[in-house]
């Protein structure tokens, strides 16, 4: 095995890890704007509200009120500006093709991993919403995440549950203790449950025939 070849899938990993960070930090800033948003909605329907009010009951001071309405219908056009801008846009499209990243990816993993094994297979033009370098991603930190097992094997498969398909990765491994999934660093497999969970995935881990069984399910991308 050579240190070389782990640092390269390492920063493969890395890179990603790095663009899911500030995804992080973009998601608890977008957070806090929408808390801010909120309190500026509301300020805004009671000036809307008020204003209303005293155009109905004929109160004096014309220009002021148009301007009071001009005003709050401005601030609400930049609330609808401030609300797009904060409300993350939905992943649409399919993204890269699963089967072929699985592949290339089990293939580099062999240089540090050479007993490493791929079986099952689903059609390569089933994709999901995860981008090339997120799929590649998640294969080597699922499988580097147990590089000191003598046995690890990924089996690749879709299953349709009350009509919706997934993609199911599962990494088999032969590692003794107990069958707990740690997500913290610097644990690999908390890096394959964010990105599974950019497309609505999901992870876990159970035991099975060879030990532990960690299952990535991903929502096949409708076309």
């Amino acid at each position: 095995m050579s240190l070389a070849d782990v640092l390269a899938l390492v920063a493969r990993i890395r890179a990603v890890e790095q663009r899911l960070a500030v995804a992080e930090q973009e998601r608890i800033a977008t957070a806090l704007l929408n808390d801010q948003i909120h309190a500026l909605g509301n300020a805004l329907q009671i000036v809307d509200l008020a204003s209303g009010e005293l155009v109905r009951h004929h109160v004096d001071h014309d220009q002021l009120l148009d301007d009071l309405r001009s005003g709050a219908l401005g601030a609400r056009g930049a609330l609808a500006a401030m609300v797009a801008i904060a409300r993350p846009a939905p992943r649409t499209g399919g993204g890269a093709a699963v089967a072929p990243i699985v592949r290339a990816a089990i293939d580099a993993l062999r240089a540090v991993m050479p007993a490493i094994q791929l079986d099952g297979a689903v059609a390569d033009t089933v994709t999901t919403r995860l981008a090339a370098d997120e799929l590649d991603a998640l294969v080597l930190a699922a499988a580097l995440d147990v590089a000191t097992a003598a046995h690890v094997r990924f089996t690749l498969g879709e299953r349709t549950i009350a009509n919706v398909r997934w993609l199911e990765l599962v990494r088999h491994d032969d590692r003794p203790g107990a069958f707990e999934l740690d997500l913290a660093p610097p644990s690999l497999a908390g890096v394959v449950d964010k990105i599974a969970r950019l497309v609505g995935g999901e992870v876990s881990l159970a035991p099975g025939r060879d030990g532990h069984e960690l299952a990535i399910a991903l929502p096949v991308a409708a076309r």
